[in-house]
């Protein structure tokens, strides 16, 4: 909630943003879609034409899971109303010899620093033992829904493991030297730290 004030132009000589977090068709509050084949493109498309019908011609995007998708494919579809993309799930794998070899090369000379290394064992927590929910969502969605529903106990619960899971095996993860780094102001940049 500290952000807010910033954002709403609060605080003088502050920039004032109003902040439109759509219910995406087929989740939350919003209905589903009655025909098939609505994919990215369509969930893009209707987040736009929102925008447009709010009466907002340039604007920006922020998303995360599902939302990272969706606010790639806005900027990419419509770049000159979409001017920034902020994202909270970035998927990055190393270069391919075959597509880039000159990262790829790069890749293998220079070394990986300590939090570039725990970043890389986490993600591979994440998909090794963190992702089955994805798969669940994915293939029975509607069994999972109904479950859910059902159940407050149940929903609890799998919400409980899912903050377990994400949050607190993070902090685990994430070493204090990281933290106190960005603090700091000091940023790892392939095994060199240099300071902001």
């Amino acid at each position: 909630m500290k952000l807010l004030p910033l954002l709403r132009g609060d605080i003088p000589n502050t920039p004032a943003f109003h902040v439109v977090a759509p219910s995406l068709p087929n989740f939350g509050w919003s209905s589903g879609v009655k025909e098939r084949g609505f994919s990215l493109e369509q969930y893009a498309q209707t987040c736009h034409m929102l925008m447009l019908q709010l009466g907002y011609d340039q604007y920006v995007t922020q998303g995360g899971d599902w939302g990272f998708y969706i606010t790639r494919a806005m900027g990419l579809i419509y770049p000159t109303h979409c001017k920034a993309s902020h994202i909270n799930m970035v998927r990055g794998t190393a270069p391919r010899w075959t597509k880039n070899p000159l990262l790829a090369l790069k890749h293998k000379i220079l070394p990986y620093g300590q939090d570039e290394k725990a970043g890389l064992v986490r993600a591979e927590w994440f998909l090794d033992q963190g992702s089955g929910y994805r798969t669940l969502q994915s293939t029975k969605p509607q069994t999972l829904g109904y479950s859910l529903a059902d159940s407050p106990v149940g929903l609890l619960a799998w919400i409980l493991e899912k903050l377990k899971d994400w949050w607190v095996t993070w902090l685990t993860c994430c070493p204090l030297k990281a933290c106190t780094d960005r603090e700091a102001g000091r940023t790892s940049t392939r095994g060199r730290t240099t300071r902001s």
